[in-house]
């Protein structure tokens, strides 16, 4: 598996290459009403507007960086057209590495409910927490989410 890394408060972090549509440059977004902190704003990617989401802040409750090598992935689930797709801006997103099946392993320091990184890989003595984005796609009724944050309205 092709794995896209990125930072989180120094640690690394990767995202299987298959959810990714692409990754582009660090874009300013537009800011949304009633919107958690983690979703920053939105950006419009194809003529859609899509949550930008800090992954820092998402993790941390600390602001991503922006360095140049500041990237924003658009993530979707695999082989579905209809799920929602979102962005995330995270730090340092400028490297891949291909994983094997045995170099993963089960990612112990949080329930497999609530933790969003459920497997770990280790490679050339790198320890990189998988993003199941599965889950951050659908993150606390995430549908629900957007469609308050679109119409403006109060999310609580």
């Amino acid at each position: 598996m092709l794995v896209v890394l990125f930072e989180i408060e120094g640690q690394k972090f990767g995202i299987d290459s298959q959810y990714i549509k692409e990754v582009v440059p660090y874009v300013k977004s537009t800011p949304v009403l009633y919107a958690p902190s983690y979703i920053i704003g939105e950006i419009i990617y194809q003529e859609e507007a899509i949550p930008l989401i800090d992954i820092n802040m998402l993790f941390s409750g600390r602001a991503t960086e922006k360095y140049y090598s500041s990237r924003i992935a658009i993530l979707r689930i695999l082989n579905d057209t209809q799920s929602p797709k979102i962005a995330i801006l995270a730090s340092r997103m400028t490297e891949t590495v291909n994983c094997e099946a045995d170099e993963f392993t089960k990612n112990d320091l949080s329930s497999p409910e609530d933790s969003l990184f459920d497997r770990v890989a280790r490679k050339d003595g790198q320890r990189i927490q998988i993003t199941a984005v599965e889950k951050l796609l659908l993150k606390k009724d995430y549908i629900t989410l957007l469609n308050k944050i679109f119409e403006n309205k109060p999310v609580g």
